[in-house]
């Protein structure tokens, strides 16, 4: 099995990611690094490398609540206005793909979200 190298910021890409979502502390670079990680290998979360420092349920949560805060594209955002457009496009094909594997490899939720369920009046009956 060939091991996936992890993607480490540099300290200009950080700052730059501080002035555009200013929001984020220190601890929050090493989740975003597990995050972008995560989601460029299509690695299930549990299995997310040790080397972050953070654990996988942490990585996880975080991802969660910055997507509900809509912070997750803006920090996606600025990091990937860092790199040069040739650069930028293969993130965001990596991205794509593993986005893509991860649907056809985990399928999608086998619990219905709150709202995709129905609402069925009861029956009442009069005495």
């Amino acid at each position: 099995m060939q091991e996936v190298s992890i993607y480490r910021l540099t300290d200009e890409q950080w700052d730059t990611m501080l002035l555009a979502v200013p929001k984020l502390n220190v601890r929050d670079r090493h989740v975003f690094e597990a995050i972008l990680h995560v989601l460029s290998t299509a690695l299930p979360w549990q299995d997310m490398p040790e080397d972050f420092g953070i654990t996988s349920r942490t990585a996880w949560n975080r991802y969660q609540k910055w997507q509900e805060q809509a912070i997750w594209e803006d920090l996606l955002g600025s990091f990937l206005g860092c790199f040069p457009h040739h650069v930028r496009m293969g993130w965001e094909r990596t991205l794509r793909e593993a986005a893509l594997q991860r649907a056809q490899k985990f399928g999608t939720r086998k619990r219905p979200l709150v709202h995709e369920m129905a609402v069925i009046p009861a029956l009442v009956r009069d005495n």
